[in-house]
């Protein structure tokens, strides 16, 4: 047996006659071992088998450690001294602590012996750094099992050999780097990069006894001799192997991200061989070659991950020397890799810890203090705290106007940043001040070519885009584009941002299809320059998902958006925020597809899942919340219109896709109340909106809240218990006037009005619509004030014929209001049908010469309708049938000679009122007369239109005083709401 080679040269007892030497001739009989730390080629020859001898297994270094210890350590009578009471646990934590390092066990259990501390005691020793690792196992001549060199003393033996290795004298300066950085692996780029080198070739040249030979001599004719300066690549990789050949490292090139892993007691002991100055050179220069090697644009998240791992194993072990302008962007570098992997709360927490750090070490005042926490504020937006973000932009933008100037490059880039979240907080008109300001300082100081100005009207022609302003904002970013691609190239992820912004605007001015290619063709571009599993890849993967689903191919869209979160999940894992909003979207596309039960499912799992990751305060808890309200608000409907359907009304047809508002259906006979119990229908709507309404903040969101307790008002007046949809039209109300939105208040204090006067109770249904004429002047679009004036004076009709005084008179003021808000020669048909409507109301008041003259108007507006015959037809019919009437009674009055009112009043002949034989005294229309709802045009269809378009608003609402939904995380740089996020 051979124990403890140090050098296969050692052997042979002459290098000249390599045949002659120690090992025996092969023979049957007997075997030779021979042990040794090197890993040399030369050892597996010649029919020789190597063993590798590694680390132990965790429960071999637990078993080791519990046997030595409680096997020696025995009082008198052999009873456990009192100090043996190691717990299996703490055995278990020391044991990982010393890498399962046989050595390095068996030396440190010796010690604990030695000076009869506990394990914790001796962990706490190991975990501090007063003691080096010298210190904490037995001295020489005191170590276990024969050894004859300490575990720090055997690495050095080692490191020295390494050095004599070709290249020769750079082993150590490279261990020197290897020791700061991550054990686990650290990337062979980073090396065998430039700055690496040039770490090597000055630790070589400042070497007092540098160790060199040229290739053809020997070792030890090579001793003494100086190196050449210069280190190439080939150089830095031959010192990696020598390391390797002495066991010090696992060299495995093949895996680049992690080329190099170590054992991390061998790093302590080499940190702790060096003299302050030393480890702090070579700090700098870890840091440095860390910074090197990090890339402009993370496309390998692979890479990224084991760049961020060695920077933080760095930061660990010698923080204090990369305070400087020498080594401190690798410290930014991290943060901003985090963000840029989508881990904005990780990004965020340690950039707040950098900026606490940078103030105390820097400054308050220092640049690197400042910008650290604008990388703070502008994450507190992406983890979903808009509020937050806005508060500590202004107050950092204050400190650089203050400390930097108005006009330097930092402080622009702060007033980016405030512009921006002036937007996601919902002023867009701020936002758009803020980049239009911004814009013309930038083109000012920098020039036009610079990446803040360019990026500055990227940022401009998004909030073009979301203030409406679509054209503009695809006009911009078409020529922002050309101007990226031609300043940056066109596989720079700057242009790629701009185009998909571009793409998404396309879309919403309603090209769909140019969307879907415009995102497969930038996809395509991102997979090849950024990689698949890129944030901004998988985003427009997201984009290009729904876009298929609104170009009409739901299944399709279906189909990718389940595809990419599969991805997500992979690459970020379920819980992450991008996985999350991609829920959201799928959810979103399987109502849009009709599976609206599926979309409930959906949302209601992702609303628990933001409840258990962020609690019940979070803005993206919020955002879940919403959307789960809305879908259950669309589910509820259509249990109300199949429950419609079924009772057989016939007030919605069941296939309708909205349930109508309820002022269309005031137009038919409300139902009387019953006490039966509710069909089954009903009972699922009012589940699906009582849900709903337990999930709104009624404080926080007042106009969700009255857009939903409508809809249960809704769902109770259909199931014929008025007395209770009156109760929550009320609430509905109370709910809405707080929302200030006078549209919506509108649709409930008409729905209000009209089952008042179903119940019978027309004195309250006049005193609501008094009140609602009293609202409607707010309402800014007057097609919707017309609309609404249109419903009270139907309401007022249906009062009159009650016999309500006045309310005749009421509901031709109310008409006459329409009509100065309708444009009769844009829209004919909607002038018609008041006319019309006018001309019932005179009639029946029987106030037949004004009659006369509305119907004669709407005859006039009806006949500039193309294509409207039959609604012609039934205004003919009226003028004619009420010119019948005029004619009846002049030809009444010439026979009598009794000169009655024909404009008042219905004449009275010989005591009684003269009627068309055809009226009815309530003044409703003749039997034989056409009904409303058989006309194609005039009032009932135009009030369809209206109420269809009211109930599209109404389906909107539920979103209002909400924050923007999980694919309106706000974006990166340039990047639409929903992108990167």
């Amino acid at each position: 047996m051979l124990d403890d080679l140090a050098d296969p040269v050692d052997l042979l007892a002459d290098p000249a006659l390599p045949r002659i030497g120690l090992w025996p001739p092969a023979g049957p009989h007997g075997r030779t071992l021979v042990t040794t730390r090197r890993r040399d080629a030369v050892l597996t020859g010649h029919g020789h088998s190597c063993i590798d001898v590694g680390l132990f297994a965790r429960e071999e270094s637990v078993g080791y450690l519990t046997q030595v210890l409680s096997g020696a350590r025995r009082g008198p009578g052999g009873r456990p001294a009192p100090r043996a009471a190691d717990h299996d646990e703490c055995v278990a934590l020391l044991a990982g602590d010393l890498g399962d390092l046989p050595l390095a066990l068996s030396q440190a259990a010796a010690y604990l012996l030695e000076t009869d501390l506990s394990c914790a005691e001796y962990r706490a020793l190991l975990s501090g750094r007063t003691r080096s690792l010298a210190r904490l196992v037995p001295e020489r001549g005191m170590l276990p099992d024969t050894q004859s060199v300490s575990v720090a003393a055997a690495w050095s033996l080692s490191l020295d050999r390494a050095d004599r290795m070709r290249p020769y004298g750079l082993a150590s300066p490279m261990f020197e780097l290897i020791a700061l950085l991550d054990p686990s692996g650290i990337p062979g780029a980073v090396l065998t990069g430039d700055v690496a080198r040039a770490y090597l070739a000055m630790r070589r040249e400042a070497a007092e006894d540098a160790v060199g030979a040229d290739e053809g001599e020997g070792v030890g004719e090579g001793e003494g001799a100086v190196a050449e300066v210069a280190v190439d690549e080939e150089d830095a990789v031959e010192a990696l192997r020598a390391l390797h050949r002495m066991h010090l490292i696992d060299y495995t090139p093949g895996v680049p991200h992690q080329a190099v892993r170590v054992h991390q007691l061998v790093q302590r002991s080499i940190r702790e061989s060096l003299k302050r100055e030393r480890l702090d050179e070579a700090a700098w220069a870890s840091a440095a070659a860390l910074a090197d090697a990090w890339p402009e644009v993370e496309r390998d998240t692979a890479l990224s991950g084991a760049l961020r791992a060695n920077a933080d194993a760095l930061r660990r072990v010698a923080e204090s020397a990369l305070w400087g302008d020498r080594a401190g962007k690798v410290l930014f570098d991290v943060g901003s890799s985090l963000s840029a992997a989508g881990r904005y709360s990780d990004a965020k927490d340690y950039f707040q810890t950098l900026a606490e750090q940078a103030a105390r070490r820097l400054g308050p005042d220092h640049r690197d203090t400042l910008e650290a926490r604008l990388h703070v504020a502008d994450l507190w937006a992406l983890t979903g705290h808009p509020g937050e973000s806005l508060a500590a932009l202004l107050e950092v933008l204050d400190d650089y106007e203050r400390v930097c100037g108005p006009d330097d490059v930092d402080t622009l880039r702060a007033r980016h940043e405030v512009a921006h979240s002036r937007g996601l907080i919902g002023d867009v008109s701020g936002a758009l001040m803020g980049f239009e300001q911004l814009l013309v300082d930038l083109q000012r100081e920098v020039g036009d070519d610079r990446p803040e100005t360019l990026s500055a009207r990227g940022f401009l022609a998004l909030w073009w885009g979301e203030a409406g302003d679509t054209a503009g904002a695809i006009a911009a970013l078409e020529q922002l584009v050309a101007d990226r691609e031609r300043v940056m190239g066109r596989d720079h992820p700057e242009p790629f941002r701009a185009r998909h912004n571009l793409a998404r605007y396309r879309g919403q001015a309603g090209d769909a299809r140019g969307a879907v290619a415009a995102y497969e063709e930038l996809l395509a571009d991102r997979e090849r320059v950024l990689g698949p599993d890129h944030t901004e890849t998988l985003d427009t993967r997201g984009e290009l998902a729904y876009w298929i689903g609104e170009s009409g191919d739901r299944n399709r869209g279906i189909i990718a958006s389940e595809q990419l979160l599969v991805d997500m999940g992979r690459v970020f894992g379920p819980d992450h925020i991008e996985s999350l909003a991609c829920r959201s979207g799928l959810a979103y596309e399987w109502e849009r597809a009709g599976d609206v039960a599926g979309a409930v499912l959906a949302y209601r799992q992702l609303h628990d899942d933001l409840l258990r990751l962020f609690g019940p305060h979070h803005s993206q808890t919020a955002t879940g919340a919403v959307n789960l309200t809305s879908v259950l608000i669309t589910r509820g409907r259509q249990h109300l219109r199949e429950g419609r359907a079924r009772a057989g009304d016939g007030t919605v047809p069941s296939d309708q896709q909205s349930p109508p508002t309820p002022d269309a259906e005031r137009r038919t006979p409300m139902p009387e109340e019953t006490s039966k119990a509710r069909p089954a229908r009903f009972e699922q709507a009012l589940a699906c909106f009582h849900e709903a309404r337990d999930l709104t903040d009624p404080e926080e969101s007042p106009g969700v809240y009255g857009v939903v307790l409508h809809d249960i008002a809704d769902t109770y007046r259909d199931a014929r218990d008025l007395k209770e949809a009156v109760e929550y039209f009320r609430q509905a109300e109370s709910y809405k006037r707080r929302a200030n939105n006078p549209s919506d208040l509108a649709t409930t204090m008409t729905a209000l009005a009209n089952t008042l006067l179903a119940m019978g109770e027309p004195t309250e249904s006049r005193d609501v619509l008094e009140r609602l004429l009293v609202e409607t002047p707010k309402i800014e679009d007057l097609e919707r004030q017309a609309a609404v004036l249109h419903n009270v004076a139907l309401t007022y009709e249906e009062l009159g014929r009650m016999g309500m005084e006045g309310a005749y008179q009421d509901a031709v003021a109310s008409y006459r209001a329409v009509l100065d808000l309708v444009d009769g020669e844009a829209d004919p048909g909607w002038y018609a049908t008041v006319l019309k409507d006018i001309g019932d109301a005179y009639e029946a008041q029987e106030l037949l010469v004004q009659a006369h003259a509305s119907y004669e108007d709407a005859v006039r507006y009806t006949r500039r309708i193309e294509g409207t015959s039959a609604s012609l037809i039934t205004v003919l019919i009226a003028l004619g049938r009420v010119s019948r009437r005029l004619g009846k009674l002049e030809g009444e009055s010439a026979v009598n000679g009794a000169g009655a009112s024909i404009g008042g009043a219905a004449p009275v002949v010989n005591g009684m009122v003269i009627e068309d034989a055809g009226a009815r005294p309530d003044g409703a229309p003749p039997a034989d007369a056409v009904p409303p709802s058989g006309l194609p045009d005039g009032r009932v269809q135009k009030d369809e239109r209206v109420q269809e378009d009211e109930r599209a608003q109404e389906g909107e609402r539920a979103q209002e005083d909400a924050p923007p939904p999980p694919d309106g995380i706000p974006p990166l740089p340039d990047s639409p709401p929903g992108e990167g996020s």
